[in-house]
């Protein structure tokens, strides 16, 4: 653990570092289990598994993990557990900014509280690219539905609107005309305000995978991004690692870095959204500190053999374990089963589709007889897919020979 991150009056170890994890799934604690630490972890009843219940040291489990309740945890295990934290992690996006905050009133080693304040507030993330002269949309802070309309009119372009702390594609809509307001208002505000409207950018969409250890960034793939388009824009695919020319490759690194230097990213993986215009530029659509979900963690540990989750408690508590392997493959594709307004008439074979050359994993949720809504987000849709390769292209095949197996009839 680096000196800068823990306080001058932390008591000298002689037994295990020892780490308190803050909610999450198996997503991120599996590459933990391997981890020369102490675990510590405070979880939410519903999200405990059996690695989880197996692999931690000391385990408090509550009904419900909310912010009070999870630092107020922390602090009596820090001050009358068997041994103080040394480190507080967090892979969930709930508890992301607990876990930070935690860090900071315990003087351990944290991902900084501004850090992560700043990454999930899109308006403020805005500002810092514009402060940073890093490249952004033209945006607006909405408390209103006027205030959305007063931005278009100035701009006389499509616009996107989307909850100021949105994930997973919820709650984006594209407005292209003043008649589509009134539907993409309600839509993007449905979670509270204040909702931002952005310039709407078009080009490649691509997510920049990286690493950060005490505040050294580390870009360890590029991301493709497949979505159904407007107006929800809901991603339905992605594969790695990402066809670009090296000056867009370098273009769009530098973009990455620098808008984690301006942050101040210190500790993890960070998952950054990025548009490339037609002209080769990258534009930030917008960045988390956390690994990517959609299982696109699974897909760069397999491709680049790095635990995102391990290598960062490692690096924190200075502790060993296995971090960094062999890659399994040179490409990962993973296809979302995203139909809405339909009825399931059938579904076609998993174990079949999981027979096939490459198949990692299949998910199916859907059943024959079920009813799909609106395709408002990634919960809504219906499970995937996930394939690898000697590289992208042959990842690609199989993922989508395995979607084709599995397949789904559907009419209403």
């Amino acid at each position: 653990m680096s000196d800068l991150a823990r306080t001058e009056s932390a008591p000298a170890r002689t037994d295990r570092p020892h780490l308190l994890v803050v909610g999450g799934k198996d997503s991120g604690f599996a590459s933990l289990a391997g981890l020369d630490a102490r675990i510590t972890l405070v979880q939410e009843r519903a999200n405990l598994s059996e690695l989880q219940t197996r692999r931690a040291d000391t385990l408090v489990a509550h009904d419900a993990l909310g912010p009070g309740l999870a630092e107020s945890t922390a602090v009596f295990l820090h001050e009358h557990g068997a041994a103080p934290f040394d480190a507080v992690l967090s892979f969930a996006e709930p508890h992301l900014l607990t876990a930070s905050r935690i860090g900071e009133r315990l003087g351990i080693a944290h991902n900084p509280v501004e850090a992560v304040a700043r990454s999930r507030d899109k308006a403020r993330m805005r500002d810092l690219l514009d402060e940073h002269g890093l490249p952004s949309v033209a945006h607006r802070t909405c408390h209103g539905p006027a205030d959305a309309a007063a931005f278009q009119a100035a701009l006389d372009a499509p616009v996107i609107l989307k909850p100021a702390d949105g994930s997973g594609s919820r709650g984006v809509a594209l407005v292209r005309d003043a008649d589509e307001l009134a539907r993409a208002w309600e839509h993007a505000s449905a979670g509270g305000l204040p909702v931002i409207a952005e310039e709407y950018a078009t080009g490649r969409e691509v997510s920049v995978e990286t690493l950060t250890l005490d505040g050294e960034h580390e870009v360890l793939t590029v991301t493709e991004k497949i979505t159904c388009g407007p107006p929800s824009f809901v991603e339905t695919g992605h594969q790695l690692p990402a066809d670009l020319a090296p000056a867009v490759t370098e273009a769009v690194t530098a973009t990455v870095t620098g808008l984690l230097d301006a942050l101040g990213h210190r500790w993890g993986p960070a998952h950054t959204e990025i548009m490339i215009r037609e002209d080769g530029t990258p534009v930030v659509i917008e960045t988390q500190t956390r690994f990517g979900g959609d299982q696109i963690w699974q897909m760069v540990e397999l491709v680049t053999g790095v635990r995102l989750a391990a290598a960062t408690a490692a690096a924190m508590l200075d502790a060993s374990g296995p971090v960094r392997g062999a890659p399994a493959a040179g490409g990962a594709a993973i296809r979302f089963f995203a139909h809405e307004n339909t009825v399931v008439r059938a579904v076609g074979d998993p174990d079949a589709a999981r027979s096939l050359p490459g198949v990692v994993d299949v998910r199916v949720s859907a059943r024959p007889g079920r009813r799909l809504g609106p395709l408002t987000g990634s919960g809504a849709r219906q499970g995937y897919v996930l394939a690898v390769g000697d590289d992208r292209q042959e990842a690609v095949v199989r993922a989508e020979a395995a979607y084709r197996v599995v397949g789904f009839e559907a009419g209403a």
